[in-house]
């Protein structure tokens, strides 16, 4: 979604349709951190995002996140996401768990 690195989040939300539940988009939020093509060192890109997030719809359940695999991306990220009010949200990586997708 752009052409370095930068962040993004998406909210789902449930729907009745007829007898059945669907899950819709509710919100999305995407920034781009231009400043190096592979290392996202700005904080207040993914604060934003988080930000926009917490505007567009309620708090949320859970964060699922890309995670960066790396011992300093993931310093980074965790460092912004333990920050209220996401610190007492569940989060999950799942680059650790699919790879790079």
């Amino acid at each position: 979604f752009a052409p370095a690195e930068g962040a993004a989040a998406i909210a789902l939300g449930r729907r009745s349709v007829g007898h059945r539940h669907a899950w819709r988009l509710t919100a999305g939020v995407r920034l781009g951190d231009a400043g190096h093509i592979t290392d996202l060192t700005d904080p207040a890109v993914l604060r934003a995002v988080l930000h926009g997030l917490g505007e567009a719809g309620p708090r949320p359940d859970a964060l699922i996140i890309h995670g960066t695999g790396t011992a300093r991306g993931d310093a980074f990220e965790g460092g912004v996401l333990a920050e209220a009010p996401w610190r007492t949200i569940p989060i999950v990586a799942m680059k650790p768990f699919i790879g790079h997708c």
